[in-house]
């Protein structure tokens, strides 16, 4: 029926709007869209050519503006069925489609309520890595990354333009208006950035994005935009920014505007919205790679905020956290500072319960911190309370975790267990219920496991060094009474000069 209209209107093109099959059309896509929700109409949808149908709909439509509402109702079809897997693998396997829908933006990008739809649809699709939505449309990036530019633009001068007309204006009716499209031109913003975002996660169209010149209009937009009024904006501006700042690439943008990301993202470390840490975190782990910003850090005193929030209950905001002290861990102003704060401590507690809940993952980054921490500061169990016992409290954790490879399953499993199962819900930050915090989610994968052997065994080979030193130190006092002094400083500054050599030889570890 469907196809049937299609051809009777296609031969009304230059007609009115009103035409009779035209009209019908509207009636039966608004219909359509209203029974996407219920699972029996879904699936005949889906198996009965309906999207074939509407997809052809959409090509013969979309460059005729008098079709504006048969369009937007074929979009909002899409839209919800977006959310759907079966939809998502219909489309992905569906080049032409995907397409006609990034024309269809391109073409129509003034019409937000149309564009905010087709972003929506396009970026449900591309939100996990292996999506092939970046590969179909990748030579439309480019126009897509320009279309954010000049949106961006326009709300930048929208804004000067406002704070040099700070005149109260009385009238409520037309306050209302305004709010209302700065609402929907907001709403636009937020769905094209998260496609974007998406699009970077693909390993070969990440790097392309961040070197187009106009991706800093997320810099710029970050910089005029408020989290306590934009907060949805904001995260998806942060998330954009993490995704394109993974790819190290000398002609990175984004990775030019480091520092003043850096500065943008502090106050936002302890934001109520745990998503904002989260995605903040991440953007500190990939910039702290530059010295410069490790630089920023020391001057604004960030590495004591950076250590402070290993105690957050948020096990992806812990995460990310050490790996941004992986990287400060590099210089000595920033052991000294995590050790004075007691970081030793805390990382110490924290993977014992990585090996108690086989979470290898997050056990491995901070065998990486302990590990570049006997790199940059040889000195450093001398400076902390108790240096001795827990030298041997984490040696003895390591010895033991090792074994586990005798007694977990999955390591004589080919079945690896979906990641999903795993997951836990994640409580308010407010609740003191300490017995059910979502610390740790685990990863039960052959290759964390593996990954964290190969560390934690460099890390151990480090930490005997240090353990004999104590040790000698103890039998130099307990001799000093009846020596044979030649031999006892020979012996220990022997051992010395093979903890220096081995030092020198190794190099540091990154996330």
């Amino acid at each position: 029926m469907l196809i049937k209209l299609h051809s009777d209107t296609n031969k009304q093109l230059n007609s009115s709007l009103n035409n009779r099959p035209t009209q019908i059309l509207i009636q039966i896509t608004a219909t359509i869209r209203n029974l996407v929700t219920n699972e029996h109409a879904r699936s005949i949808i889906l198996k009965d050519h309906i999207i074939k149908s509407l997809f052809l709909l959409l090509k013969s439509y979309s460059l005729f503006n008098k079709y504006e509402e048969l369009v937007l109702n074929i979009s909002r079809i899409f839209s919800k069925l977006s959310l759907y897997t079966d939809f998502q693998i219909l489309l992905e396997n569906s080049t032409s489609s995907i397409v006609t829908l990034t024309k269809l933006l391109l073409a129509h990008y003034n019409n937000n309520p149309l564009v905010v739809r087709i972003c929506f649809i396009l970026g449900n699709l591309s939100c996990d890595k292996t999506s092939t939505i970046p590969d179909i449309i990748f030579d439309y990036i480019p126009d897509l990354v320009q279309l954010l530019e000049l949106l961006v633009r326009k709300t930048i001068n929208k804004k000067i333009k406002s704070n040099d007309n700070q005149i109260e204006d009385n009238n409520k009716q037309e306050n209302y208006e305004i709010n209302l499209k700065e609402k929907e031109e907001e709403d636009v913003l937020i769905k094209l950035i998260r496609l974007i975002a998406n699009m970077a996660l693909n390993s070969k169209v990440g790097p392309i994005i961040a070197e187009i010149p106009e991706i800093k209009c997320l810099v710029d937009l970050f910089k005029i935009k408020n989290i306590h009024d934009n907060e949805e904006l904001i995260l998806n501006i942060i998330g954009a920014i993490a995704n394109i700042s993974y790819y190290n690439e000398s002609n990175n943008e984004i990775l030019d505007q480091r520092i003043i990301i850096a500065k943008l993202l502090l106050p936002l470390m302890f934001y109520d919205n745990v998503e904002a840490v989260i995605e903040a975190s991440r953007v500190f782990g990939n910039i702290t790679q530059f010295q410069d910003v490790c630089d920023f850090a020391k001057i604004s005193k960030a590495s004591e905020m950076f250590v402070i929030l290993l105690d957050h209950s948020n096990r992806d905001v812990v995460y990310n956290i050490c790996g941004v002290l992986i990287n400060l861990i590099n210089y000595q102003y920033h052991c000294d500072v995590y050790l004075q704060n007691e970081g030793v401590e805390k990382h110490l507690e924290i993977l014992e319960l990585c090996i108690n809940m086989s979470d290898f993952d997050l056990a491995c980054l901070i065998c990486k911190i302990f590990y570049n921490l006997c790199l940059t500061d040889n000195n450093w169990a001398q400076k902390i309370s108790n240096s001795d016992d827990i030298l041997i409290q984490l040696y003895n954790l390591l010895e033991v975790s090792q074994e586990y490879q005798y007694s977990i399953p999955f390591l004589n499993d080919t079945t690896i267990k979906d990641d999903d199962a795993f997951d836990k819900k994640v409580i308010d930050d407010n609740e003191n219920n300490h017995e059910t915090i979502d610390l740790f989610q685990s990863s039960h994968t052959t290759e964390d496991f593996l990954h964290y052997m190969d560390i934690s065994t460099k890390l151990m080979n480090k930490l005997i060094l240090y353990i004999e030193y104590a040790e000698s130190q103890q039998n130099l006092l307990m001799d000093y009474s009846n020596p044979e002094p030649d031999y006892e400083v020979d012996t220990i500054q022997k051992m010395t000069e093979n903890f220096d050599e081995a030092t020198e030889e190794d190099e540091i570890l990154y996330k």
